[in-house]
């Protein structure tokens, strides 16, 4: 067996100085060759300054020695079943003390020794360990400060990586929805204006579009990013991350449509009460529907005719109804439609427009 006092000798010297307290070590074992032998190893190094405070035999004892005798190092039977190991690490590993553990097989043809942090090194390489690990070091190996400065880069380079994926997204998406919006600047959706009714309701048909382009963009946009950029490599078998949900962007995804769905609402309403909004002395026209035609009539003028004549510049007051089934006047360049109801004068129904532009319009029905 190596020389393992050896280890603490060498541990001892700090800056030149030994230690002024000698090393408390705790071994863990229910075979008495391993303890006793390990016990008479260490004792028979006096100049290694380590104390033995004391044997045990199993996990619960090991902890009341941890409490009663505070050791600053525990060396444990790893092929002792009665020491049961994930137990011990979960008891003692995780703990908040400055503990050093081994877990050391003295087996036949055993080579390895365990170390608290579940790093396995070659029995011969743990004098090295011991020697360069001190109270006032923060890595306990070179190999240990190597590692972590590669796991640092690794983080680094993740961190890189997520930052140009994000503002790849927000790039690609912000491509998209100027391209849509480019795109409707250029493509006339709707029919001509011909009244002051159109104008507000193109308004709020320009935000409506507007807001739809940018959805389109940030549901579409996204989803294409990700299957270009994150689709899996040929020949990968392995499963994607785990990721867990965020309370944050949950939140997020409920607030903003809720609030732009209260401002589109209140825009929506505004432009109602602008449509709606009475003139004084509108030209009152009385429209009767029936199938497959329409009457208009002017009661100032005792006029009755099959085409709808109006004043430009004027509000007209159209007074709907109907002789036999729901009909729904409609013209398309003044945007506005109304129901047209059978049952009389109670189920007449108002719809004011105001022409702005002279022409010649077809009157549709768009219950059709």
């Amino acid at each position: 067996m190596y020389d393992l006092s050896y280890a603490w000798e060498a541990h001892l010297m700090t800056n030149g100085k030994k230690q002024p307290n000698p090393w408390r070590v705790l071994i863990a074992s229910s075979h008495p060759l391993f303890a006793q032998g390990l016990l008479s190893l260490l004792q028979k190094r006096q100049k290694a300054e380590v104390e033995v405070v004391g044997l045990v035999s199993t996990v619960d004892e090991a902890l009341s020695a941890l409490q009663s005798l505070n050791p600053d190092l525990v060396v444990v039977d790893y092929d002792d079943d009665k020491v049961n190991r994930d137990d011990f690490l979960k008891r003692f590993v995780t703990g908040g003390s400055r503990l050093r553990v081994v877990l050391l097989s003295l087996k036949e043809g055993g080579d390895e020794a365990i170390v608290y942090d579940r790093r396995t090194l070659a029995a011969s390489r743990i004098d090295e360990w011991l020697k360069k690990w001190t109270d006032s070091q923060e890595y306990e190996t070179v190999s240990d400060f190597n590692n972590d400065n590669k796991k640092r880069g690794e983080v680094d380079l993740e961190r890189s990586n997520k930052m140009k994926h994000v503002i790849g997204a927000i790039l690609f998406v912000i491509g998209i929805a100027a391209g849509g919006i480019f795109a409707l600047e250029r493509i006339n959706l709707l029919p001509d204006q011909a009244s002051v009714q159109a104008q507000y309701i193109d308004e709020l048909f320009n935000i409506h579009f507007l807001a739809i382009v940018v959805l389109f963009a940030l549901i579409v946009g996204l989803m294409v990013f990700s299957i270009l950029v994150f689709r899996r490599k040929p020949g990968d078998k392995t499963d994607g991350p785990h990721v867990e949900g965020s309370s944050n962007l949950e939140a997020i995804w409920t607030i903003v449509p809720l609030i732009a769905v209260l401002v589109i609402a209140f825009v929506g309403a505004d432009v109602l009460g602008a449509v709606e909004r009475p003139e004084p002395r509108p030209l009152e026209v009385r429209v009767v529907s029936s199938q497959w035609n329409w009457l208009f009539e002017y009661p100032d003028y005792g006029i009755i005719s099959p085409e709808l004549v109006l004043p430009i510049d004027q509000q007209a007051l159209l007074l709907l109804t109907s002789t036999d089934v729901i009909h729904s006047f409609w013209v398309p360049e003044f945007r506005v439609k109304q129901d047209a109801l059978p049952g009389g004068e109670d189920m007449v129904r108002p719809l004011r427009i105001t022409p702005t532009q002279i022409g010649n319009y077809k009157v549709l029905c768009a219950e059709l």
